[in-house]
């Protein structure tokens, strides 16, 4: 239906803003009007405030999407406005497709890290694993039986404890 399609209710609402705005400089040329005219005033600054605020959902709603990505939030979803039409539809789908690929890759990638553990720590051998600035990434039980810390939060702290492991 056309009543619920975001731009047709953009556009009325548009449109009840010009047609107010005619009125207003219809009574401010006649003398007898001007109270009136004021009242109109206050009616179209509502009518600004309500237009804004219903054109700056999208907004909110890409900004809602971004900030999930961001703090890795793929909870939520987006399906609270399918009566604002055909264009909303499609973006609620496609928010809702992107974070379901979100936590498919998430729980992928937390799968894969689990087996990769539960492999590490089953090798006899200590294996310490450790990015590119030294924090300690994996660490299985041997090499932490091997190495006496059980706590070691970054590869530069083993100079200390045994310099001959470094």
């Amino acid at each position: 239906m056309a009543f619920n399609d975001f731009r047709f209710r953009v556009a009325f609402r548009v449109l009840l803003l010009a047609l107010s705005v005619g009125l207003v400089m219809y009574m401010f040329s006649r003398p007898n009007m001007i109270f009136a005219a004021g009242l109109t005033v206050l009616i179209i600054v509502f009518q600004l405030i309500e237009l804004y605020r219903f054109t700056s959902q999208t907004n909110r709603k890409l900004t809602r999407f971004l900030e999930s990505v961001k703090y890795s939030d793929f909870i939520s979803g987006f399906a609270n406005d399918n009566k604002l039409g055909k264009s909303f539809r499609e973006l609620n789908t496609a928010f809702n497709e992107v974070m379901e690929a979100f936590r498919k890759a998430r729980s992928e990638k937390e799968e894969s890290w689990q087996y990769l553990n539960t492999i590490v720590q089953q090798v006899r051998t200590g294996i310490i694993s450790f990015d590119s600035e030294g924090e300690v990434q994996l660490m299985n039980a041997n090499a932490k039986k091997y190495i006496g810390n059980t706590n070691l939060k970054n590869i530069n702290e083993l100079v200390d404890q045994n310099p001959n492991l470094y």
